[in-house]
């Protein structure tokens, strides 16, 4: 699922990550809107924001000639910006982003996997899209998905029930007025377990879509790509205790 992150210069602003007079600042989108993804971004006082990827960022960043501000950014705007160069680097999937042509990508950050949500009453099991034609599958509105499942929204196959969060989807899980809900799996689960809804949802076991999240970065930063990739591999570690973290 694409509800990509941007970084964008002088718009939206947010949390300084980390700084000093000595690094350049780079404006990092950690979410689409103010309230956050998570546990990849999540929301805190003043558009502060905490999560798996303000973390790794930090963690990475961390010893290198640059720093990074955490902000916002929707959708549209983001690739309007793109287009037009303006962004500095965006947080995404190779699939989702249209004018890659003045951008170099990072090497993968995490992989992440978006599962069919539902009630434990109702258990699905499949092995193809198959299985969901002639159905309706809750979504939210304004993100991109695997594009299998796309083809298949836009030919009627499958129908489309869109809302404006998860939160809205997996609350019309639990109370059953949804049969089928796409999520990514640790967005979903990470909601279910803070708002106590675990034992009234489930998920499939087979995924609709498994991405790579990179930092797509303007060619003016071409230095920041090869730091970033390099502190990849020497944090790994750190960045796996991260993501544990957020479980």
């Amino acid at each position: 699922m694409n509800f990509t992150l941007v970084i964008l210069t002088c718009v939206f602003f947010g949390s300084k990550l980390f700084a000093s007079s000595a690094t350049t600042s780079v404006d990092v989108v950690v979410s689409a809107t103010h309230k956050g993804f998570p546990p990849f971004s999540i929301e805190g006082e003043k558009e502060n924001f905490s999560g798996i990827i303000p973390d790794i960022l930090s963690l990475t960043l961390k010893n290198s000639s640059y720093s990074a501000n955490a902000i916002y950014m929707p959708e549209k705007r983001m690739q309007f910006e793109i287009k037009r160069g303006n962004v500095d680097a965006v947080l995404s999937a190779i699939p989702w982003t249209k004018y890659p042509k003045n951008y170099v990508y990072s090497n993968p950050i995490i992989t992440v996997r978006d599962v069919i949500f539902h009630h434990p009453s109702n258990p699905v099991n499949f092995s193809d899209l198959n299985h969901f034609v002639g159905e309706s599958i809750g979504v939210v509105h304004g993100y991109t998905y695997d594009p299998t499942i796309e083809k298949l929204f836009a030919e009627k196959k499958i129908s489309k029930i869109e809302t404006r969060d998860e939160i809205a989807l997996l609350n019309m899980i639990r109370h059953k007025r949804l049969k089928y809900a796409l999520i990514t799996e640790r967005v979903g689960w990470w909601i279910a377990k803070k708002r106590n809804w675990s034992t009234e949802l489930a998920s499939s076991k087979n995924s609709i879509g498994e991405f790579e999240y990179r930092l797509l970065i303007h060619n003016k930063f071409k230095q920041l790509k090869n730091s970033f990739d390099k502190s990849l591999v020497k944090n790994s570690k750190g960045i796996q205790k991260i993501i544990s973290a957020y479980r």
